[in-house]
């Protein structure tokens, strides 16, 4: 941290990400060892194709609970995410950047033929969760909101919440 002029943060977040990678063992109070090499680093690398724009809030929920599930059966889950320009158009450097690194499988949490576009010209498959069908995709799965929402209310009733009010953009 002194030697490059850094804030804590930075080699915090590396030697996490090492840990999390299965490269280092963090021993509480006794600092960090590199990890056998016999042992398995991870299963596979996924990246989490977030949305630009207004539906990042909904995306984010699916994607903390993906994150979740993929990082406990053994994958590395990372992020990527296009961003709309000032101009109103939307920028993919970052998307195709992030696709350029050993990806195993690339899942959109939204559908945009552009992005995947991104996903076959660097040869990573790709699933898409959401309304739509974009071609090439290994399953496009569906998302049906009024079946969630039942849920939710459902389990609301259940935990003993009588009123919902319900905001939404449209």
């Amino acid at each position: 941290m002194h030697m490059l002029g850094v804030c804590t943060h930075v080699p915090e977040a590396a030697l996490a990400r090492l840990a999390k990678e299965g490269l280092i063992i963090a021993r509480p109070r006794h600092g960090c060892i590199v990890a056998p090499r016999n042992s398995s680093i991870f299963r596979g690398h996924v990246l989490l194709v977030m949305p630009p724009g207004d539906y990042v809030h909904l995306a984010n929920i699916m994607g903390w609970q993906l994150t979740r599930r993929l990082e406990t059966a053994g994958y590395l889950v990372s992020r990527a995410s296009s961003y709309i320009t000032k101009n109103g158009k939307t920028d993919f450097a970052r998307l195709r950047l992030a696709l350029r690194q050993s990806v195993d499988l690339a899942i959109f949490i939204y559908e945009s033929s552009d992005a995947a576009k991104c996903a076959r010209q660097a040869g990573v498959p790709f699933v898409t969760i959401g309304n739509g069908f974009l071609p090439g995709a290994l399953a496009n799965v569906q998302v049906n909101s009024s079946t969630a929402m039942e849920s939710l209310i459902a389990k609301c009733h259940a935990d003993g919440i009588r009123t919902i009010e319900i905001i939404a953009k449209s």
